[in-house]
């Protein structure tokens, strides 16, 4: 490997995991299978380093969400008539280990609650303020992930903030 290769593994190992983890989590609603699609994303990411023609981090951010939720869309796709009720045991589980690289992430920043209210947003309110709040990506970043226009995005952006607002103005009362 080279050192370039050496100095964006280990970027992203710092910089970028965490949040990854993070919109996967929001994804799988198991700490397991984020971690497995965190994985499978630096895996390709690793195989086709050299064909990506990616300039900074920001970028590597994008490609890897956009990684995550494909895979995590054909997963799902393959596995429709399946459903456990293991995974939202094992997510309870994993949240209340001090070792998860996600709740020392949250507890870290003060994000609980919010992360909390987040999660329960649906598709694609819950996403674009992941990536907006948590991996500080810019809109039009946000549009080429979701495939969406920026002008949309502005939109769901600002209904998703009123949704969460009202979340947070209600868990107070």
């Amino acid at each position: 490997m080279n050192d370039d290769l050496n100095n964006d593994i280990d970027s992203i190992m710092k910089n970028v995991y965490p949040p990854l983890l993070i919109y996967a989590t929001s994804l799988t609603k198991n700490p397991l299978e984020a971690e497995d699609l965190v994985q499978e994303a630096l895996y390709r990411f690793l195989i086709y380093y050299d064909k990506l023609d990616i300039d900074d981090e920001i970028n590597y951010q994008g490609w890897l969400c956009k990684v995550i939720r494909n895979y995590f869309l054909d997963t799902k796709r393959k596995e429709k008539k399946k459903k456990d009720i293991d995974h939202y045991l094992t997510f309870l589980q994993r949240q209340e280990n001090p070792n998860n690289v996600l709740t020392q992430f949250i507890k870290k920043n003060e994000y609980t609650l919010l992360y909390e209210k987040i999660l329960q947003l649906n598709y694609p309110y819950k996403d674009v303020l992941i990536f907006y709040y948590f991996f500080d990506m810019s809109l039009s970043t946000i549009a080429s992930i979701l495939d969406l226009k920026t002008n949309n995005v502005k939109i769901i952006l600002y209904r998703s903030r009123k949704m969460l607002k009202e979340e947070l103005v209600n868990e107070k009362l």
